[in-house]
């Protein structure tokens, strides 16, 4: 029979080996360890089964649960001194604030933890939470920054040997160059890390970089480039089987045809991401798909299902948390379409008091313009003085290269009355 010690460490292992296919098996496997725990305290052993608890928590997207449980291992591991659980504590906390929109809490925290595995000695977990750094400072709007991280961890990849984490650094950096809209760039860390995939026989990583090229021709205007990579990558997924990649390219082939003009083919493979986003439950992917419905719906004429396809995309994106401005501006389009003058208002006013700060921002810019130009008023008579006299002159040099006594009577002409209207402008700057 176990002892009470070796049931700790049973139950702390199989909490740790199904955090991520069965995470709620896990969370049951912890409970029973917790209790073990409250009973005789272990504090090298309490950090470890909380952040397993915690990154089942993650896996289950119950990110303020497992944020709790990650601050505790976090707490106790300092505590302790126990670095090895302090680092992926922090590691935890890093990728779960990035997740809830706190960016520059989640780089603090990796930071913190790159630094430890550092001095831990630990490559390859050093260069995988440089990676989540990279995630964590583009979050944070600073690409320049996630580069960096992620040519670390490229770095760090290949002196462990590690070709799969080299494949994932080049993919991210790829990421990160598109979106700086540098793409013979993005196109080349891809075109890298696609034939490390491709050797190591990982479909499911060759067919992520497949969509992500397929993303890079799309937003550099070449949608049939982007559709046939979209193709390429949807058919590996569909093999693999994973219904959440599957239908983030099945989106993407929609915009592709979209901008193809091909609208029913459009149609047909948002459906089929709908279909699928509703199957997982994903709300987000789900209220994405739903919009561009609405967008196609809308283009074709059929308002009354833009409509509806809208209408539920705002609900989700609402009871989400998530930006509701794409829905909102197409419903303006739809209600008017419709005339229906209350709803296209309200949804007006809704989408308005959104984008208010970014309007608001611009206003005063445009006010602050307004305001020096007329503070410069004077000044910009002078100048116009200036360049009028500057055409006269060039005119006269003009006039001086002719050799036909008819052709320099007409520029002595142009040149009066260019001459009076300047005065005239002269005369009436001086009495304003």
């Amino acid at each position: 029979m176990a002892t009470g010690d070796e049931r700790l460490d049973l139950l702390i292992d199989l909490t740790e080996a199904y955090r991520e296919d069965d995470p709620a098996k896990a969370i049951a496997f912890g409970n029973e360890a917790l209790e073990l725990l409250a009973a005789t305290p272990d504090e090298d052993r309490e950090p470890s089964l909380l952040n397993a608890f915690g990154a089942a928590h993650l896996r289950l997207r119950d990110y303020e649960t497992g944020l709790r449980y990650a601050e505790q291992a976090e707490q106790l591991a300092r505590i302790a001194g126990n670095k090895p659980a302090l680092a992926r504590a922090l590691r935890l906390i890093g990728v779960i604030s990035r997740l809830t929109d706190e960016p520059q809490r989640g780089l603090k925290a990796i930071t913190e933890a790159i630094d430890l595995y550092e001095e831990l000695g630990d490559t390859v977990e050093q260069a995988n939470v440089s990676l989540y750094a990279g995630a964590a400072a583009h979050g944070g709007g600073d690409t320049q920054q996630a580069l960096a991280f992620c040519l670390r961890a490229y770095r760090l990849f290949e002196e462990a040997g590690d070709l799969r984490g080299v494949a994932t650094a080049l993919n991210n950096i790829g990421n990160f160059y598109g979106s700086l809209g540098q793409n013979d760039e993005a196109l080349d860390f891809y075109n890298r890390s696609l034939e490390i995939r491709q050797q190591l026989g990982d479909k499911e990583g060759v067919g992520r970089v497949l969509h992500n090229m397929g993303v890079v021709y799309g937003g550099a205007g070449d949608p049939a480039q982007a559709l046939e990579f979209h193709l390429r990558a949807l058919k590996i997924r569909e093999q693999i089987g994973v219904p959440r990649s599957i239908a983030r390219t099945l989106h993407a082939i929609g915009s592709d045809y979209r901008e193809l003009g091909e609208l029913e083919q459009a149609t047909a493979y948002v459906q089929r991401s709908i279909g699928t986003w509703e199957e997982i439950g994903n709300k987000q992917g789900l209220a994405a798909a739903l919009t561009s419905m609405g967008e196609l719906h809308r283009q074709v004429g059929s308002y009354e299902a833009a409509r509806e396809a809208l209408e539920r995309a705002l609900a989700l994106k609402t009871e989400a948390g998530l930006p509701p401005s794409s829905a909102l501006r197409e419903l303006v389009e739809v209600y008017g379409a419709l005339g229906l003058s209350r709803e296209m208002l309200e949804a007006f006013r809704q989408y308005d008091a959104i984008t208010k700060e970014s309007y608001d921002v611009e206003n005063s810019r445009t006010i602050a313009e307004m305001q020096a130009r007329f503070e410069a008023g004077q000044k910009e008579k002078r100048i116009e003085i200036l360049r009028q006299q500057q055409a006269l002159q060039a005119l006269e040099l003009e006039s001086q290269r002719g050799t036909r006594r008819a052709l320099v009577g007409g520029f002595g002409l142009v040149l009066l009355i260019l001459f009076l209207v300047f005065n005239r402008f002269r005369l009436k700057a001086r009495e304003a």
